[in-house]
């Protein structure tokens, strides 16, 4: 094996070690939060509002467990 082939294996190597500490460090941290209206069910990400954006209650949020996916997107 070459000396560049050898380099080459570990960049790749390291480059993986970094992308699976990345992704070990997601799964702990809740990157988006998502907040739906019991109301309406309009989803809100981000911090939660004090009132629904689209029927106005008040104090009507709950936390969604899982990530808010944006209209269209695939499953």
């Amino acid at each position: 094996m070459s000396l560049q082939k050898m380099v080459e294996m570990k960049s790749t190597e390291a480059a993986m070690q970094v992308v699976e500490r990345m992704l070990q460090k997601a799964d702990s941290v809740m990157l988006v939060q998502c907040w739906v209206c019991e109301i309406c069910g309009m989803p809100h990400t981000g911090i939660a509002p004090t009132s629904c954006d689209s029927c106005g209650a008040l104090g009507s949020l709950v936390h969604h467990p899982y990530p808010c996916r944006e209209m269209g997107s695939r499953w």
